[in-house]
C-alpha cells in the first residue's frame, strides 16, 4: 500500500526515499515511547523500499537498517 501511495507522487526517486526514511527515523528516535516504535517501523518500511526500488547497493543505508532493527 505504501509503495502504491508513494509511487503517486511526482518526483519520488530512491534517493528522495531515503530521505524521507531518514525524516521519520529521526521522528521514531525523539518520540515518546508510544510512537517511536510506529514510526521506527515505518522507517524501516520506507528503506526497505528504496533498497527494492534503486539499483545500487548503499552501505550507508544498510547500516542505517540495522540500526533501526537493532532499537524496534
Amino acid at each position: 500500500e505504501m509503495q502504491e501511495y508513494l509511487a503517486g507522487f511526482k518526483g519520488m526517486s530512491p534517493d528522495n526515499l531515503g530521505l524521507l526514511a531518514e525524516v521519520v527515523c529521526q521522528f521514531g528516535i525523539s518520540a515518546q515511547d508510544n510512537l517511536n516504535r510506529k514510526y521506527l517501523e515505518k522507517a524501516l518500511l520506507l528503506y526497505e523500499l528504496c533498497c527494492d526500488t534503486d539499483k545500487t547497493f548503499s552501505g550507508e543505508r544498510e547500516n542505517r537498517m540495522q540500526e533501526i532493527r537493532q532499537l524496534l
